[in-house]
């Protein structure tokens, strides 16, 4: 039922960009890859970036730049910029070629570097902060993440619900941390959308 109603859903949902097909392909192929963002989870967020008229965005994880390239496409409408941290050098050479193909190269930043030692320097704020990297690192940089975001910023975090799913301990465990923790924090509005591997979203309360 569940595969139904996921065919039914992205017959409707068109890439912003035709180097996202590409992408996904590449993602199904290639071993050393980290699954990319379902197709259903990009089109919310580029729907967030538009519906919030975004223009400044952090994302924390690349890969080869499947969701960077859907923020990009809405960042584009409302003159915005993303900025996107890599730790891995290989994926950074791929990402800058890849948004130079997909012609995003005015509204997407690639910086090479660890997020928690960015997040704990940058100064600047963001109205949406996106989240899909190693998983015990959403526990480390959630605070200061809460700082960075402007008056009713968002914080998207992909890959949440890996303990109902049944993933391995060492993944699971820190999303349900995660998830406990932004659901009873003080300053955040939080909800868990069952869309791929689950999406948390956060809003800032005033």
């Amino acid at each position: 039922m569940l595969d139904k109603i996921n065919s039914y859903i992205n017959q409707f949902i068109e890439y912003p960009n035709p180097l996202l097909a590409k992408l996904e392909v590449l993602h199904q192929e290639r071993i050393n890859v980290q699954p990319n963002m379902t197709k259903q989870g990009a089109k919310l967020l580029y729907f967030l970036i538009l519906l919030k008229s975004a223009t400044r965005v952090l994302e924390i994880g690349t890969c080869l730049g499947y969701s960077a390239i859907w923020a990009g496409e809405a960042l584009k409408k409302t003159n915005g910029k993303l900025t996107t941290i890599e730790i891995d050098e290989r994926f950074v050479k791929e990402n800058v070629e890849n948004i130079k193909e997909a012609q995003l190269a005015k509204n997407i930043e690639v910086v090479l570097g660890d997020a928690k030692e960015f997040v704990n320097s940058t100064t600047e704020k963001y109205d949406i902060i996106i989240i899909d990297s190693n998983k015990p690192l959403y526990n480390i940089i959630i605070d200061r993440c809460i700082e960075l975001l402007n008056p009713k910023g968002i914080i998207f975090s992909d890959d949440t619900l890996f303990l109902p799913l049944g993933y391995k301990d060492r993944l699971a465990k820190p999303m349900d941390e995660y998830n406990q923790y932004v659901m009873q924090h003080p300053r955040l509005v939080t909800t868990i959308l069952p869309i791929g591997d689950g999406i948390t979203i956060s809003l800032l309360k005033d």
